[in-house]
């Protein structure tokens, strides 16, 4: 099921369950349950609590995917950023071990090797009785440009860039302050989808709970409440083939 089909499903199941609660209070006094559970005060809050659950869930999606897209836009000018600055290191007056210290932290951020691989890997195959084996040539990974190393290899390259004079461009997006500002606000970044991952995470948990704990739950509920009904009006009055239209869909198996 898609993550969008079931975000309606949740929201149909609390209308539904706001459906059922306005039929139940149109009974009047003939509506009452000896499980206090299922009574219309606890119906409306139940309804209430519902309701609020699955709008803090919809408000926690929309701030971390906001989070998301703010750190996408923060973080995307950041490799051509990078080798801006290694030029501008380039025609100050520093040592080239210092070029070489910063082109290393900039070949990270880019996600590049600054010396190529062996064009030809050989692979040797020997035939056992039992087995093949192969011996072939391993290299790992160089493109380490998760937004924690992306911070990681910028701060490096910051503390290059801190220890030389002679590095002062008259541009300002390339000076230490502004790379230094930048570099914070990148770890902030990462720290605020941190947050908001977990936020909703925890919202999700309590609208399910909310929704679909056996029992307590408002799908659990409805159907107590139909039972009820069933008993009370009889399995072939309107009351009860009008509830039974109001269609509920357990979306979360939850397990106690």
């Amino acid at each position: 099921m898609k993550k969008s089909n079931q975000e309606s499903g949740h929201a149909k199941n609390v209308a539904g369950f706001k459906t059922l609660t306005i039929g139940v209070v149109s009974y009047g006094t003939k509506y009452k349950p000896s499980n206090d559970r299922i009574s219309v005060l606890n119906l409306q809050t139940q309804y209430t609590d519902g309701s609020a659950a699955k709008i803090d869930t919809d408000n926690m999606l929309k701030t971390h995917r906001d989070n998301i897209l703010d750190r996408h836009n923060l973080f995307k000018p950041i490799k051509k950023l990078s080798t801006r600055v290694l030029r501008a290191l380039k025609t100050s007056d520093v040592d080239d071990g210092i070029i070489e210290q910063a082109k290393a932290f900039v070949y990270k951020i880019r996600g590049e090797r600054m010396k190529p691989l062996p064009k030809l890997a050989t692979a040797m195959v020997s035939e056992t009785v039992n087995a093949v084996t192969a011996a072939v040539i391993v290299t790992h990974s160089v493109s380490q440009q998760s937004y924690t190393n992306m911070v990681e290899h910028i701060n490096g390259l910051l503390i290059v860039l801190k220890g030389e004079t002679n590095y002062d461009p008259n541009e300002t997006d390339l000076t230490v302050l502004s790379l230094t500002t930048l570099a914070a606000g990148m770890k902030q970044s990462n720290e605020d989808c941190d947050t908001g991952l977990f936020n909703y995470n925890k919202s999700v948990n309590l609208r399910n709970s909310a929704l679909y704990a056996p029992k307590l739950g408002i799908y659990d509920t409805q159907m107590t409440v139909k039972n009820y009904i069933s008993q009370l009006f009889g399995l072939q009055s309107p009351e009860y083939k009008l509830v039974m239209k109001i269609k509920f869909r357990k979306l979360i198996d939850i397990i106690k």
